[in-house]
C-alpha cells in the first residue's frame, strides 16, 4: 500500500515538474509581430527587441536588420533620471512585463520607485524611402518620485550587418560615414541614416513625421558609445572601422526635460526597410550601390525614348537628352566599379574606396546643377 502510495506521488511529482517546466518554457519564447516583410522580435528574458525582414529566397526565414547577438542585449534604451542613468534591461532588480495586442506590444520597465517605463511599439505607414510600414517605437517615462526632475532618453544600436561592408554607413544625402560624426537632426538635411548590403537596408530616421526630433545622434565604435556617463567621448573625424574593430554603433540622445510629478517625458523613434529590389523611393547614393529597376519599368522607359526620337525636338531638348545620355553612361561605370568593389572588397585599397566616393559625389552634383 506504500510503496503505491510512495509510485502514485512520484508520478504526480513528476507530472507536476513537467508541467512547470513546460510553462516556463512557453513564458520565455519571445514575443512577435508582423506586418510583412517585417517581424518584430521582443525577447522576454531580456525585455529587449529587434526588426527582421523577410528573405526573398527562404520562404519563412526571416533576417536581422541590426545585430541580435549577445543574448540581445547589444541595443538598449536608457534613461536619465535626477542624474543617474538606468538601462532598460531585465535583471534580478528590475521588473518587467509583456502584454500584446492585436497591432501592438507594450513593455512595462520598473526599474524602481520614482519612475515607470513603458514602451509601446508598432507598426504604421510610411512614405519616407521605406518598403511597407515602419517601427514606430514609443517610449513613457513617469515621474513617480514625488518631486520635479530632469528625465532623459537615449538609444543604442549595434548595426554590426555592415561592418563587412566597404562603406558601412550612409545617408540619403551622404555617400559614406566611415568616421566619428554627429548629426544633428535639427540643423541636418539628412532625412535617414542608411546600414546594409546592395540589396537591403536598415532605415534609422533622423526627420518623420511621426518621430520626436533627437538632439543629436553619434555615429561611432560601439565601445566608444558605450562609456560611462550620457554623452559619450567625440573625436571628429576618427575612423571607427579602421583602426579598431568594425563595431559600428549609432546613438540617439533626445534632449533632456525637466518633468514635475506624474508628468511623462515621451520620445518616438522609427525604423524602416529599404529594399533597392522593390522601392519606389531611390535615394541618390543608392543609385550608385545597385538600384535594380524592374524589367518592366525599363521596357516603358525604353519605349518612352524611342518616342521621344521620333519626334522633332527643340536645341534646348537635344542638349538635356545628350547630357541625360553623358550621365547614364557615367552612372553604369561607377555602378560597375563599386560592384567590383563589393565583390573583391579584400583586395580594393582605402584610396580606391574614396576616389570612387569622391566620383559619385561629384556626379551627384553635377547632376543636381542640370
Amino acid at each position: 500500500m506504500i510503496r503505491k502510495n510512495i509510485k502514485k506521488w512520484l508520478i504526480y511529482f513528476v507530472f507536476i515538474v513537467s508541467c512547470s517546466f513546460l510553462y516556463a518554457t512557453a513564458d520565455e519564447k519571445p514575443v512577435e509581430l508582423f506586418a510583412y516583410p517585417l517581424k518584430l522580435v521582443v525577447y522576454r528574458d531580456t525585455g529587449n527587441f529587434c526588426l527582421y525582414y523577410a528573405d526573398s529566397s527562404q520562404q519563412n526565414v526571416y533576417l536581422p536588420l541590426y545585430s541580435d547577438d549577445a543574448e540581445k542585449t547589444m541595443n538598449i534604451y536608457s534613461v536619465l533620471f535626477d542624474k543617474s542613468m538606468y538601462e532598460l534591461n531585465k535583471t534580478s532588480k528590475n521588473k518587467v512585463i509583456i502584454e500584446q495586442t492585436l497591432n501592438k506590444i507594450m513593455i512595462v520597465f520598473q526599474i524602481n520607485f520614482d519612475f515607470i517605463v513603458t514602451q509601446t511599439l508598432s507598426f504604421i505607414p510610411s512614405n519616407e524611402y521605406s518598403v511597407g510600414k515602419v517601427l514606430k517605437i514609443e517610449t513613457q517615462v513617469k515621474n513617480t518620485s514625488g518631486k520635479t526632475v530632469d528625465i532623459g532618453v537615449k538609444a543604442l544600436f549595434d548595426v554590426i550587418l555592415s561592418e563587412d561592408k566597404p562603406i558601412p554607413l550612409y545617408t540619403d544625402l551622404r555617400s559614406e560615414i566611415a568616421s566619428e560624426l554627429i548629426l544633428r537632426p535639427e540643423l541636418e538635411k539628412d532625412r535617414a541614416i542608411f546600414s546594409g548590403s546592395e540589396d537591403a537596408a536598415c532605415m534609422f530616421f533622423l526627420k518623420h513625421d511621426a518621430i520626436s526630433t533627437p538632439a543629436s545622434v553619434y555615429c561611432a565604435n560601439r565601445k566608444r558609445l558605450t562609456k560611462k556617463g550620457w554623452i559619450p567621448p567625440y573625436v571628429s573625424g576618427r575612423s571607427f572601422t579602421r583602426f579598431c574593430s568594425r563595431d559600428v554603433g549609432l546613438l540617439y540622445i533626445w534632449p533632456t526635460k525637466s518633468i514635475p510629478y506624474k508628468g511623462v517625458l515621451r520620445t518616438v523613434n522609427c525604423i524602416g526597410f529599404y529594399d533597392y529590389r522593390r522601392s519606389i523611393h531611390p535615394i541618390h547614393f543608392g543609385e550608385f550601390t545597385g538600384v535594380i529597376r524592374p524589367a518592366a519599368e525599363q521596357s516603358v522607359s525604353q519605349t518612352g525614348r524611342e518616342k521621344n526620337n521620333s519626334v522633332e525636338m527643340s536645341p534646348a531638348e537635344n542638349k538635356k537628352n545628350t547630357a541625360n545620355t553623358r550621365n547614364d553612361a557615367r552612372v553604369k561605370d561607377l555602378l560597375d566599379r563599386m560592384r567590383q568593389i563589393e565583390e573583391d572588397s579584400a583586395a580594393v585599397t582605402s584610396e580606391e574606396i574614396r576616389t570612387v566616393t569622391k566620383e559619385a559625389d561629384n556626379t551627384i552634383v553635377e547632376m543636381q546643377a542640370e
